[in-house]
């Protein structure tokens, strides 16, 4: 019978530097969230008037921060009517995500919650990133996301948002 002893490894284990933290508002002109509820003649919904915040810290994307929320008195009236939605007692829809995981530039999946009122629900976000530009004029950078998330067996969100950022320097050509 060999045994062998492993030697310690005496250096110390240095710590991940973060890179720099990307603040991206959302721009409600180009955001929505949109549903279905309902397996068979299902009820759906848009709502408007997106806001909110993401935050990111560039080289470690899995402390990602995503604060959304978008008022329930944008959703449409025939779908509000037909689910009982009452703004005064859910005034908004949000969802709050805290750990990203995959390539922020692609394809990720963001974990979070879902809240409508006291209603909270933990869930995953499936992202794919589906484009972004640099605006030349105003000096801004934009980045479009489309997100699908399932709520037990008959909610289905789908969230399609455009973040911007200002940006000092032009990208590299």
């Amino acid at each position: 019978m060999t045994m062998s002893l492993a030697v310690p490894n005496s250096a110390l284990a240095q710590a991940v530097e973060p890179g720099p933290i990307m603040d991206w508002r959302v721009v409600p002109a180009k955001s929505r969230i949109r549903f279905a509820a309902g397996s068979f003649l299902a009820s759906h919904g848009t709502l408007r008037n997106v806001s909110g915040v993401v935050r990111l810290i560039e080289g470690q994307p899995r402390y990602t921060h995503v604060d959304i929320r978008a008022p329930v008195a944008t959703l449409e009236t025939s779908a509000r009517r037909r689910l009982r939605l009452d703004a005064d007692l859910y005034p908004f829809v949000s969802f709050y995500g805290w750990r990203l995981r995959g390539n922020p530039r692609r394809s990720f999946a963001l974990d979070g919650e879902l809240q409508v009122g006291k209603f909270r629900r933990q869930v995953v976000a499936n992202v794919a990133a589906s484009g972004s530009r640099f605006d030349d004029a105003s000096g801004t950078e934009e980045a479009t996301f489309h997100a699908q998330l399932t709520v037990g067996r008959r909610l289905r969100v789908t969230i399609d948002i455009t973040l911007a950022r200002p940006r000092s320097t032009p990208p590299a050509r």
